[in-house]
């Protein structure tokens, strides 16, 4: 039995791990699916979506909620504290600067840290809350193990660039699955990211001078961690950086934009877009012809070796990077109403004028 852990950061990951969850039980009525094992961690810093309650985790009369386990909340009210007892984490003092920077950053973005798009505060509130992540982690791939007998696991991580949480975790949580969960040829482990570009016309407010930046910041740190240029420190209490052999396997990277210049809404359809990815990739593969994308996502049957920089030798550009066309993976339900209503009305002509009917064409 395959099993698989989809892990969602920040907003975007939450809101895809609801879309994946309500498209499973809508499925399958109680989130069970025969041959697929499935688990789940969301992790943010901002608890709107984790409420019990929430009726947006509701389908069919029923909660689709995650469980307690699977809910990571990394909150800034521990970060004073933390940040006075810093320099006993070597691997956060010596990227982190000048603790006492902090303390007006963090008395400014503490009441709005989830939607602050300062990716560094990202990455220390994950670093600060290290532990909840770990264990929750942990505790996901034991049961996982424990139900399906098999020690393999596909980690599928899910997490918009432009934000806080989902920008300034990604790295170090890749990092800390890695080096928890390492295989020599990254295939018993394997990890899969499936990442949200800012959108091209971001809604009001939501542009700051950092949405585009961190972005692109979160591009060349993963570039630079695949080809192995760049290292980062164990957030752990630990002073070591961190060397590791096949970071992810894969990355796909989706934006909001279709065919013809249209867009996709990034609150609601861009989420259904990458739940519906997700559904088909973990539960439809065996029955829909993918039997080839894990070799292709493991780059088995092509050279995976970065590029090069001109004339230096040095490796300059990972092709572990992946796309995926919007519109394929979108039911076109405004053409499928506009076709129905079409064909109704032609029929309702065609009766009116000749009522001429055969079973097989209808009226003509």
């Amino acid at each position: 039995m395959a099993n698989h852990l989809v892990i969602g950061l920040g907003g975007t990951g939450g809101k895809v791990l609801r879309s994946l969850r309500r498209h499973i039980f809508q499925e399958s009525q109680n989130g069970d699916i025969p041959g697929v094992n499935l688990g789940y961690m969301y992790i943010d810093a901002d608890p709107s979506l984790m409420d019990p309650d929430d009726p947006t985790w509701q389908t069919l009369g029923k909660s689709f909620q995650l469980a307690a386990d699977s809910q990571v909340l990394i909150s800034g009210a521990n970060l004073h504290p933390y940040l006075e007892q810093v320099d006993k984490n070597p691997g956060v003092d010596r990227w982190l600067g000048d603790k006492r920077n902090w303390a007006d950053v963090i008395n400014a973005n503490l009441d709005t840290i989830a939607h602050g798009q300062m990716r560094r505060l990202g990455r220390l509130i994950l670093a600060a809350n290290l532990s909840r992540f770990t264990d929750a982690m942990d505790k996901q791939v034991n049961k996982l193990v424990g139900k399906s007998g098999y020690d393999n696991i596909t980690f599928h991580v899910c997490a918009g660039l432009a934000g806080t949480i989902g920008s300034g975790t990604l790295i170090d949580v890749i990092s800390q699955i890695r080096t928890k969960y390492s295989a020599i040829d990254a295939v018993q482990y394997r990890i899969i990211l499936y990442l949200l570009l800012p959108e091209e016309q971001p809604a009001a407010g939501r542009n700051t001078a950092n949405y585009r930046a961190n972005a692109y910041a979160a591009l060349m740190e993963l570039n630079s961690l695949s080809v192995g240029t760049f290292l980062p420190h164990d957030i752990s209490k630990n002073s070591n950086k961190l060397d590791i052999t096949y970071p992810f396997n894969s990355c796909y990277l989706f934006s909001d934009q279709k065919e013809l210049g249209q867009s996709a809404s990034v609150d609601q359809e861009i989420p259904n877009i990458l739940a519906d990815f997700l559904y088909q990739r973990i539960v439809k593969l065996k029955d829909t012809g993918w039997s080839n994308i894990d070799r292709m996502e493991n780059f088995e049957n092509n050279q995976a070796a970065p590029e090069m920089a001109a004339g230096g030798g040095i490796p300059e550009r990972s092709k572990r990077f992946l796309a995926v066309g919007l519109k394929k993976l979108t039911i076109p339900e405004e053409e499928i109403r506009e076709f129905l209503a079409y064909c109704l009305a032609r029929q309702s002509v065609l009766q009116m004028k000749y009522n001429n009917r055969t079973e097989r064409i209808g009226f003509h």
